[in-house]
């Protein structure tokens, strides 16, 4: 079944209290979160993902109102790409290994084969996009 969820919601009606976690990656996800708090077990995990600062204030109020999560943060999630490189370099002799008289001869016969190595850092051209994601335990608060 296919459903506009930040309209109509999770079908609480067949998921009441069975899910473990929800994902949310919508433009409103705020609106989905009363809907999503019914679906979840207690001790379940709500997980949203919004490109905005905006949106992850109105998600946490919304959090707030529903009076049932607890341990919300939320981080921001940089993209920085890394340059992977492989050089070639030769290794320098390994001096430890020879005698005194030997030292001019073995410095001599010694050529070191070239090796590769990779490495990676992080590129110098960061056009990084970022997003957040906001996470929360529901819990069940003792009735007072």
């Amino acid at each position: 079944e296919q459903r506009d969820i930040e309209q109509l919601g999770f079908p609480s009606d067949r998921l009441g209290g069975c899910a473990d976690a929800v994902f949310l990656d919508l433009p409103k996800p705020w609106k989905a979160i009363p809907s999503a708090s019914k679906c979840l077990k207690v001790g379940g995990m709500l997980c949203s993902f919004s490109p905005c600062i905006e949106q992850v204030q109105k998600t946490v109020e919304a959090m707030y109102d529903e009076s049932c999560f607890y341990r919300m943060r939320t981080m921001e999630i940089l993209l920085r790409p890394y340059d992977v490189k492989q050089e070639n370099f030769a290794p320098l002799p390994d001096f430890t290994q020879q005698k005194e008289g030997e030292e001019a001869a073995a410095a001599s016969e010694q050529v070191p084969q070239q090796q590769f190595r990779s490495y990676a850092i992080p590129s110098k051209e960061m056009r990084g996009h970022t997003g957040y994601l906001t996470f929360a335990q529901k819990v069940q608060y003792a009735e007072q």
